[in-house]
């Protein structure tokens, strides 16, 4: 952990016409999140579409942050992402899915970030 970067990814399906406004918004979301709970640097915060579909899309997004100076960076990991629902409620807001496109609900634990970072 020499760099302190933590990140992660999630999947949804969207209809065609919410694709655009999905992928804007919900990166925007992130950033938003990670400074209104105190990260110092910009964080990544980009997507890419996966898979095509005649009725949408599906698009992964990706996210990462530098935690230096965090006392818990577990825990702003957590509220960024789909565990506190910021990231689920902004793919809902427009017009995502909580699956994406084999099915499969968010299903992620901080435990292991946990005992990852703290390993070091």
């Amino acid at each position: 952990m020499d760099y302190y970067v933590i990140g992660e990814s999630f999947e949804t399906s969207v209809p065609w016409d919410r694709v655009l406004d999905l992928c804007r918004n919900v990166k925007e979301r992130i950033v938003r999140e990670c400074k209104e709970r105190g990260v110092q640097f910009p964080p990544l915060s980009t997507c890419r579409v996966t898979q095509t579909y005649d009725a949408g899309a599906c698009v992964y997004f990706y996210f990462a942050f530098n935690y230096r100076g965090l006392s818990d960076p577990v825990h702003v990991y957590e509220q960024v992402e789909v565990c506190t629902h910021a990231a689920r409620e902004e793919i809902l807001a427009n017009g995502g899915s909580l699956s994406h496109h084999h099915g499969g609900e968010f299903h992620h634990t901080s435990s292991k970030i946990n005992e990852y970072i703290h390993s070091f």
